[in-house]
Order: C-alpha cells, then structure tokens, then sequence
C-alpha cells in the first residue's frame, strides 16, 4: 500500500506529546501544521537523509528499520514519543556524529507527512477491498469512467484519496444523495468498519485506473472547527459528559483513525435521517471538513493529558533532576523554572534533533544512564513538564 504506512519513525513526532486539554494559543502547532502540506514533508524527510536509511513504498535505505506496515500499529501518542525517546541513542551513534538539524517549520512539515501516511492503523487488505467494492460500490461506481457512465462518478475522479480528510468530508456528502437514491430503490445501506475504507483505499491504489498524487494532508483551524461544529452540529452532538441526552462526541472519537471516522459518519447517515426525516443534512466543504475534524479529532489527540503528580515521580526516578534541577554542575540543562510554552510534537522533534546528542553526552560523561520510558511514564511526565512551565 503506497498510503498510510505505520512507520517506527512516527515516533520523532507522531502525535504532539505534551499534551494538554485547553484550547491552542495563537502561534500553536496547530497553527504551525495548518500551514503546511504532507508532500513538503516528504522533501524534508529526503532532505535529513532519513530516506538514506529507513525505507517506505519498498524503497530507501536498508541500514535502519524498514517503517512499513509490519512495525507497529494502534500506538498511542506518548508510547511513540517513548519508543523515539528510547530509540535516540542507537540512531546517534549509526549516523556516526552527523545529525540533522531540524526546525521547527521542518519538523511540521515532516510531521504532516508522517501524519498522511501513517494514520491508518489496521493492516491493509487489497483483496477484502476488491470483494468491498464489487459487493458494495461497483454498482453504481467504476473504477474508470467506462463506454456505459453508471450513476455514481468513477473511483478515477473522486479526487480525495490522498487526503483522508477530504475522503471522510466527500464520504459524507455522498451519503445524502445515495441514500435517497437507495430508499428509492428499496436497498440496504452498506456499513463500513475503518478496516473497510482502508482495505478499500489498498485496493483502488493498487488500480491502474486510480493515478493518485503523493498525499496532500493538511491540518484546519480548530477554531473555525468548534464554530462548524456548535451550528451545524451541537443539536444532536456534544463535547463534553454534559450533554443533556445529546451524544458525547469525546468518548466516540477518542483515538480513532480517520478512516474509522470516515466509516462512522457514513454509518450514522441513515440513522440521523431516520430520526429527523425533515431536518437536512448539513453538507461541508473540503476546508469545512479539514476544519471540523481538525477540531473533533486532532485538537483532543494533541492536547491529551496525563498525571502530573505520576509525572513528578518519573521525573525524579528516571534522574532528569540531575541536571534539569542542578543537582550537577557544568551540565548547561535548562532549568524548569525557564520553560516557555508547551511542548508539542514539532518543538519535541526540533529540541530532540538539536540538543539531543549533546545532552548523551553530558549524560555519559556524568555517568548517567539514558533513560528509557513507557508509555504511561511519557505521558506522566510531559503532563508534569507542561504543568511547569511558563
């Protein structure tokens, strides 16, 4: 599958690990990504030479992991922020001294496209998409426009493939009019599981008749997400325990894959007219949909928290007071008191990348050893980091 590999790289942004559950301030990360596209982030990654040793597509360097499909998958935020944590000192030393510099506008754009690639969790299955399709799509939609047009437009022109935000806004917008079309026609309406919008989306990448571009994922406004979402949606939906009979939102899309998001709002289709046949359903543009789920999805992913207090112990078990706290000298670790902003995936990315073998090195020359981290333990302590600073 050319499109949304798990990659072990992941892990030098994946999701933003510090995290918190208050609204982005103005200069964010989101603000940051929402400027960039995941094809500028591929030139990054070619450009720091991580194509020279990991490879993706069956192609690339040999010398690190191969980050397909067979690494990991359904990683949380802060195990991948703890498996590039505990990664770091091995992928130093292969590199041999020369370690990339990269800023905060790379590590973004680097992250938008690790982002696009890998946010599709479950193991593709081009051969259960092809049976989805034919049993499901193939009577309305080809593949390629054919001598005899059906109803529904090609596979061909959809044009969203590549982005999974547009395919979950264009999915979702489709429903309206097939659903009527089905009713009409007396049909059942066909449910999806996000393993069938990816084993659907490995078939159609496999299609000669699909010529799709490198993806071009692009984060939205949180903001103009959380307007979208109290008009058009906040009758029926909440974020939030408190919705007064209304669904909860927060818990039903807690970590979810876009395309298990994709598959819910098609799902939810039928249902949504059955219960208010004279309300219409709202239809959203690309940017309106990149805004939404920016909102719904990313903006809860990014700001997730942990415990602070858990945090503080595995600050002081894992020895990072040692020289954050000046309990050793000539270390030049920034103290706590002098933390500015929260972390987030693409300052964690640019520090890391920047600091990182000289902080090894103090470290080995203090006779500390490099800590390593679980997940629950990174989650703790970037909840405890954030808590500190300014």
């Amino acid at each position: 599958m050319k499109l949304w590999r798990l990659m072990l790289i992941v892990a030098i942004l994946a999701f933003p690990t510090v995290l918190r559950t208050q609204s982005p301030s103005s200069g964010s990360v989101l603000q940051i990504l929402g400027a960039l596209d995941a094809a500028q982030g591929e030139t990054v990654f070619r450009a720091k030479g991580c194509f020279d040793c990991h490879s993706y597509d069956d192609v690339g360097g040999t010398f690190g992991p191969d980050l397909g499909p067979n690494r990991i998958r359904g990683t949380s935020p802060s195990a991948l922020a703890a498996a590039m944590w505990n990664h770091a000192p091995s992928m130093w030393q292969s590199m041999q001294g020369v370690v990339p510099v990269i800023n905060s506008n790379e590590a973004a754009a680097l992250y938008s496209f690790l982002y696009s690639r890998l946010y599709f969790n479950p193991y593709p299955d081009a051969q259960h998409g092809a049976y989805y399709f034919e049993a499901h799509c193939a009577s309305c939609h080809d593949r390629a426009r054919g001598a005899q047009a059906k109803a529904g437009p090609p596979a061909s022109t959809w044009g969203s493939l590549e982005d999974p935000i547009v395919l979950a806004g264009r999915m979702w917008n489709h429903s309206t009019a097939m659903l009527d079309r089905m009713n009409r026609d007396f049909k059942s309406w066909p449910r999806m599981t996000g393993q069938d919008v990816t084993d659907v989306l490995e078939y159609l990448w496999r299609s000669p008749e699909v010529l799709l571009e490198e993806s071009r994922l692009r984060f939205g406004n949180d903001r103009t997400g959380e307007e979208l979402f109290e008009a058009r949606c906040s009758e029926c939906h909440v974020i939030g325990p408190t919705g007064g009979g209304r669904i909860d939102l927060s818990r039903r899309l807690r970590r979810k894959t876009l395309p298990d998001v994709a598959a819910s709002m098609w799902n939810h289709a039928p249902a949504m007219k059955r219960s208010k046949p004279d309300m219409e359903i709202p239809v959203f543009t690309d940017m309106e949909m990149r805004d939404l789920l920016t909102y719904l999805v990313f903006r809860p992913a990014l700001y997730e928290t942990g415990n602070a207090e858990k945090g503080a112990q595995v600050f002081q078990r894992k020895n990072c007071a040692e020289c954050h706290e000046g309990h050793l000298a000539n270390t030049a670790a920034p103290p706590l008191s002098s933390f500015k902003g929260s972390f987030d995936a693409v300052r964690i990315t640019t520090v890391l990348w920047s600091h990182g073998p000289t902080m090894l090195a103090k470290m080995k020359e203090a006779r500390i050893p490099w800590p390593r981290f679980k997940e629950s333990e990174m989650l703790d302590l970037l909840t405890y980091l954030n808590s500190k600073a300014k």
